[in-house]
This record gives structure tokens, C-alpha cells and sequence, in this order.
């Protein structure tokens, strides 16, 4: 409809859509490009927002006085099980666990 390149759906796609799962069925119904696009957008936002909300918290700091409840405990898991992953060698029926 509005005649952009499949990669460029693929990145607005990724941009616009919540899920990954929406953003995946996107970007797949395009092409494989669209698809590869579509994901690699998601997964680039997905990454940038521990910083965002460390920084948010930051900048919301009012003198010693925090007005937030803090960095939300999933970011702090999800931060820590990237670690566990990337540096522990995890068994294959962990890692090819079905879902």
C-alpha cells in the first residue's frame, strides 16, 4: 500500500509492532528479507531497553531521593540470564528445551 522495499517494511515492522511474535508473522508474510529485517529491528529494541530504563531511572533520582521504585526486577533477570547464557556452557536439553 505504501510501496516501500520489503527490507524497509521489514524495519518499520519491527519499529512499530509490540510482540516479537506479530513482528516475526510480519515480516514473514512480506519475505524472507522483510523477515530477517522485521526481526533484527525488534531485537535491536529489545536490547536497548535495559540502558533506557537504567537511564530513566537515573535521570529520575531527586537528589538521594529516588521518586521511582527502581530498575523493574524482569530487566534485572532478563540482564542476568544474557550473562548466564553467554558465559556458562549450558547443556543441550537445556538449550533445545521444546516449548
Amino acid at each position: 500500500m505504501l510501496a516501500m522495499a520489503e527490507v524497509t517494511t521489514g524495519l518499520w515492522a519491527g519499529a512499530a509492532i509490540h510482540e516479537v511474535a506479530q513482528v516475526a508473522g510480519a515480516g514473514g508474510a512480506i519475505s524472507i528479507a522483510a523477515l530477517q529485517a522485521a526481526t533484527l529491528m525488534k531485537l535491536m529494541r529489545l536490547l536497548l531497553l535495559g540502558p533506557v530504563v537504567a537511564a530513566a531511572h537515573l535521570l529520575r533520582r531527586d537528589g538521594s531521593q529516588l521518586r521511582g521504585a527502581g530498575v523493574p526486577g524482569f530487566l534485572l533477570a532478563f540482564g542476568a540470564l544474557v550473562v548466564v547464557r553467554t558465559v556458562l556452557p549450558l547443556p543441550d536439553a537445556v538449550v533445545d528445551a521444546p516449548r
